[in-house]
C-alpha cells in the first residue's frame, strides 16, 4: 500500500498541487505506517504535518513556508519499546 500511497502523494502535490488532498494523503500514509509499525517513518510524517513542510500553494508552484523552522526530529529507535523513556521523548519535541 506504501507504494500507492507515495504515487498519490505526488499526484495531489506535485500535479493537482490541492492543500487538502495532500493532508489526507499524509493522514492516510501516517496510519497505514502505525499499522505496519513502522513507527520511525511515521514520526517523520507526523513532524512534516505538524510544520505544514511541502504543502502546495495552488495558484504557484512554489511551497507554502513552513510555520516552524524544521528542526530535525529525535531520531525513533525502533529496537525499543515506544514507552521507553528516549521514545517518549520524541513525541515531545514533534
Amino acid at each position: 500500500m506504501l507504494p500507492l500511497l507515495t504515487l498519490y502523494q505526488y499526484w495531489s502535490t506535485s500535479v493537482c498541487r490541492d492543500v487538502q488532498w495532500t493532508v489526507d494523503c499524509r493522514i492516510t500514509r501516517l496510519r497505514a505506517l502505525t499499522d505496519a509499525r513502522l513507527l520511525a517513518g511515521a514520526i517523520r510524517v507526523l513532524h512534516g504535518l505538524m510544520i505544514g513542510d511541502r504543502l502546495p500553494q495552488p495558484l504557484t508552484v512554489d511551497f507554502r513556508p513552513t510555520e516552524l523552522p524544521p528542526e530535525p526530529p529525535v531520531p525513533f529507535n525502533t529496537a525499543l519499546p515506544p514507552v521507553e523513556e528516549t521514545n517518549l521523548m520524541v513525541s515531545y519535541r514533534v
